[in-house]
């Protein structure tokens, strides 16, 4: 019976307290875009900074409408390039995407591996799931995903998360 004990206490991620806590490894998070929005009521929202080749965009995504295949987003892009300045407003369609990477759609996982980190971002800690391994074209790539963000992502390559809202 005490071997029972020991091994579900193993199981459980700790060893019954005779040397301290030992941490499970961290788990496999598989990102799915239409789930990643449907935890959040319509009106939820990010916002997120992009820079890329000296393009400088804030990225505002607010949900619009939700189904068990496909979430409809109103996208609002503010580019601006030195001193010009662009606001474009849009509709995005997000399906389901078959494998890990919210970019691409690529399953990216025998290349990279996955980490846990809490991060402060947005004026608020939040507990991440890291993966870093290789992107879309075989470069070095780490994005943040956290479930208390509408879409799942925080950060990654060239854009960070700047705000948000959750509407439960």
């Amino acid at each position: 019976m005490r071997r029972l004990a020991i091994l579900a206490a193993a199981l459980a991620g700790c060893d019954g307290g005779k040397t301290g806590d030992v941490s499970p490894p961290p788990r496999r998070y598989v990102y799915d875009a239409v789930e990643a929005w449907n935890a959040f009521a319509e009106g939820s929202s990010v916002e997120h900074d992009v820079e890329r080749s000296g393009l400088t965009m804030r990225v505002t995504r607010v949900l619009e409408k939700r189904s068990a295949d496909v979430i409809t987003l109103k996208r609002k892009s503010a580019l601006k390039l030195g001193d010009t300045q662009k606001v474009v407003e849009d509709a995005e369609e997000v399906r389901r995407l078959p494998a890990a990477c919210a970019s691409c759609g690529k399953d990216h996982a025998a290349d990279g591996k996955w980490s846990e980190e809490t991060i402060e971002i947005a004026g608020r800690r939040l507990a991440c799931r890291v993966f870093t391994g290789r992107g879309c074209q075989g470069e070095d790539s780490t994005t943040w995903y956290s479930p208390e963000v509408p879409g799942h992502v925080v950060k990654s390559a060239g854009s960070r998360l700047v705000a948000f809202e959750a509407r439960r």
